[in-house]
């Protein structure tokens, strides 16, 4: 049986005592649906493959053993599973350690919609509950951030591999990306899909310009850092028309799932871009 060790909201959900923990049927995760954008041609056969297929929500499912030395025992421990999985004023934070160092993780924000009704044995003073979760933002992530950094941009748009990203398998649609002047004007692509972002302004060699793909945010600052500065969204462009402002996408190079981009510079002087993101996963 796959280990199962999942922490909920910070509460491990193998008690220490063993009064609950997850049993055979907690899923490991439901791989999310495609929806698959096509269009039929009249007169053609079948439909026209269209790329950029949006993920529907994940899910995922946890069968909870609980037990009690009394039936009033058994259901103080059910009350407190139901209170934990059902929460409703935030999405759960649910980590999944996959050794049991916990040193190798994952973890995704859930929202528990619904439970089955409490499976009752041993002259009910134990049960079998399962609690079936969605995955709004569909991926799971690695706990740390890890900052990318690149050569320094040139001219000549230039290919590199976001190396220390690799090993994930899903897009990345909430990268941080921070540039380092001065350039005339700064482009960069995401190698798998092609998709661009610009930066149509110029800056010196003392400051940075911080990107945030989600909030299709620009803000020069002239200081070292990941936060402030003065507003410079209207002279941020993206070729996507919605989502992310631009999105990496994993390809498979050399028989491994690696992230490639592409950038380039107009009057650069020693220019480079830092990536800010977690791994991401199916």
């Amino acid at each position: 049986m796959a280990r199962n060790a999942y922490t909920l909201d910070g509460v491990p959900l193998v008690h220490p005592q063993l009064k609950y923990y997850p049993v055979q049927g907690t899923g490991i995760r439901v791989l999310p649906a495609k929806a698959m954008p096509s269009i039929g041609a009249p007169g053609s056969d079948g439909e026209r493959f269209l790329p950029g297929a949006i993920y529907a929500p994940g899910s995922v499912k946890i069968s909870m053993f609980v037990k009690g030395a009394t039936h009033e025992e058994l259901m103080t421990n059910l009350e407190f599973l139901n209170g934990l999985f059902l929460q409703r004023h935030k999405a759960l934070e649910l980590r999944h350690d996959y050794n049991i160092a916990g040193t190798n993780s994952r973890h995704a924000f859930v929202t528990f919609m619904t439970g089955t009704e409490p499976k009752l044995m041993n002259q009910n003073t134990q049960a079998v509950v399962d609690f079936i979760g969605t995955i709004p933002g569909v991926f799971w992530r690695s706990l740390n951030t890890i900052d990318v950094q690149s050569p320094t941009t040139t001219t000549t748009a230039t290919e590199i591999e976001l190396s220390a990203l690799s090993g994930g398998n899903a897009p990345i649609t909430d990268a941080l990306i921070r540039i380092k002047g001065g350039f005339g004007g700064y482009q960069l692509w995401d190698s798998t899909t092609g998709h661009s972002l610009s930066v149509n302004m110029s800056l010196t060699s003392s400051q940075w310009i911080i990107i945030d793909t989600v909030k299709w945010t620009g803000s020069v600052v002239s200081t070292d850092t990941w936060e402030g500065g003065t507003r410079v969204d209207q002279f941020i462009s993206s070729s996507r028309g919605g989502g992310p402002m631009l999105t990496f996408e994993p390809q498979i190079s050399g028989g491994a799932l690696k992230y490639f981009m592409k950038h380039q510079a107009t009057n650069p002087v020693s220019p480079s871009v830092i990536i800010r993101a977690k791994k991401s996963f199916l």
